[in-house]
């Protein structure tokens, strides 16, 4: 029985030490777990930049119905033009669709035979009057405001000796041009 009770020390001894060290760990995590957090603090830069921008935009330019008698005929509205700068840009508008001498063409279906074409020129003012715009002239100059404004209205007229076209809708596209910065 002396025997019995030796093993049974030496087994009581060694589950005692499990449990003690077991315990041991327990409160060692505890104490970590419930242990204050530990924050830093630092700074995040938040940058953008803002760099010079324009762009131009225009209302149509309306001729109404063409008589289709040779006569003269202006436009009944002005194309109304407009530019979105950024504030305090300096900026110039130009037509830069190219001209046959100042004339541009109006075209129908294909544009090829001649009774498809209506010959027209632009001006800075109704009637014919102000500046006739071609290619590369500056018609107005603006600063910007960082919002879109109107800045200049085109005007047309329909050369005369044009009669005999065709019954059609009428186009053309006009290219402009705002420039800015240095």
């Amino acid at each position: 029985m002396t025997k019995n009770v030796k093993f049974n020390k030496k087994t009581i001894f060694k589950t005692t030490t499990a449990l003690t060290s077991l315990i041991g760990a327990v409160l060692l995590f505890n104490q970590t777990a419930n242990a204050a957090p530990t924050t830093s603090a630092g700074t995040m830069a938040v940058t953008t930049s803002v760099g010079a921008v324009c762009s131009v935009t225009a209302t149509e330019l309306a001729f109404g119905a063409f008589a289709n008698s040779g006569s003269v005929a202006n436009s009944s509205t002005g194309g109304i033009i407009s530019t979105n700068c950024s504030t305090a840009l300096v900026h110039t508008l130009k037509v830069t669709e190219s001209s046959v001498s100042g004339a541009y063409t109006m075209i129908t279906g294909d544009g090829v035979a001649a009774e498809k074409k209506i010959t027209f020129r632009l001006y800075t003012a109704a009637n014919a009057t102000g500046t006739q715009l071609s290619e590369n002239v500056a018609f107005a100059t603006a600063t910007g405001s960082a919002e879109s404004a109107n800045v200049a209205t085109i005007f047309g007229q329909i050369a005369a000796s044009q009669s005999g076209k065709e019954a059609g809708s009428y186009t053309k596209s006009i290219a402009l041009s705002v420039t800015y910065g240095s």
